[in-house]
């Protein structure tokens, strides 16, 4: 009996100083445009500042586009992050010329780990299409844009404070958890038969 006890205590001590040891990959938005104005038939690009803020490297950190058609949209490859480093990732938009008004999308970081994918909550950015024809557009667009500057200031201190990083598939810390307390019981069930 004092040989179960001692052993299962083993088991669980090793399987609970695994699960502690587990990685925590994780990847954040840090700056990028919240509001965004680009004239019909156009091709611009755009920057989205990208940090590591897990406690490992993350393989390939990419970003992914949702509500726009895949055709408007391109992205540059998946770049390696270290810990805490940052790194500045590309997109760039394609209007095509009979497009207009505004459009909202969201921006997403991911990075590849181990066997899964660690995903950024999304950014919301707003696409507004306009013509520019005119200098008094151009007036109009230089006031909006120190607007969207103090907008996306205030969408970088969002950012940082209420974006908060969660975990997919194999990653997930909690799912590793319950996998090793189902396995200790198993060994020491399996324990209790052969001892």
């Amino acid at each position: 009996m004092l040989k179960q006890i001692i052993s299962t205590v083993i088991v669980f001590t090793l399987l609970f100083n695994i699960a502690s040891a587990i990685e925590r990959p994780s990847v954040g938005i840090t700056k990028y445009d919240s509001e965004i104005f680009q004239g019909p038939g156009t091709t611009k690009t755009y920057q989205v500042e990208v940090q590591n803020t897990g406690d490992v490297p993350s393989d390939s950190v990419y970003l992914t586009l949702f509500f726009l058609p895949s055709s408007w949209y391109k992205f540059e490859g998946g770049v390696r992050l270290e810990i805490n480093e940052k790194k500045v990732l590309n997109y760039s938009l394609s209007i095509p010329s009979d497009a207009s008004g505004s459009i909202s999308y969201n921006l997403t970081a991911n990075a590849i780990r181990g066997f899964g994918i660690v995903s950024n909550p999304k950014v919301p950015v707003v696409l507004k299409i306009q013509k520019e024809a005119t200098e008094t557009s151009t007036a109009q667009a230089t006031t909006t844009s120190q607007t969207t500057s103090t907008t996306t200031q205030m969408a970088e201190t969002t950012s940082e404070t209420a974006v908060q990083p969660s975990m997919k598939f194999f990653d997930s810390r909690f799912n590793l958890i319950i996998l090793v307390l189902i396995i200790s019981v198993v060994i020491t069930l399996m324990l209790y038969k052969f001892v």
